[in-house]
């Protein structure tokens, strides 16, 4: 059992977890010790892991697609998709009203393109409807 413990907690905490805390650790033992162990790991994976970031399309993206950039949605989104569509981000950054919003905008400048925009369904505005 001890050697599955080891196993499975390498894999979810990699190996340098494993050398830490189990082989210094002999006595955790018992399933009920084990769980939240495997469980801590794998939260802590998962908040600290990197979010995997794509370059959006700002005059063909809908008002969620702003939700992983932290600042932007729903106000700054509303305003990008209302105002656009950009040939650039000068354009872009010249539609915001201050320039809280054009600092946040260039917290992420390098993750957007500038298409051109196509035609399809309302993308929203970024407000939610009750």
């Amino acid at each position: 059992m001890r050697t599955l413990h080891f196993i499975i907690s390498c894999l979810y905490l990699g190996r340098s977890a494993c050398l830490t805390n189990f082989c210094v650790t002999p006595t955790m033992h018992s399933r009920r010790a084990f769980l939240p162990t495997i469980a801590g790991g794998i939260a802590g994976s998962i908040l600290t892991a990197p979010l995997v970031s794509q370059a959006i399309d700002v005059n063909n993206a809908f008002s969620g697609d702003f939700q992983v950039y932290k600042g932007l949605f729903p106000t700054i989104a509303a305003k990008i998709i209302q105002r656009g569509p950009f040939k650039n981000a000068e354009e872009m950054y010249a539609a915001m009203d201050s320039d809280v919003e054009r600092e946040r905008l260039k917290q992420y400048e390098k993750e957007f393109t500038f298409k051109k925009r196509e035609s399809g369904p309302d993308r929203g505005s970024g407000k939610r409807s009750i």
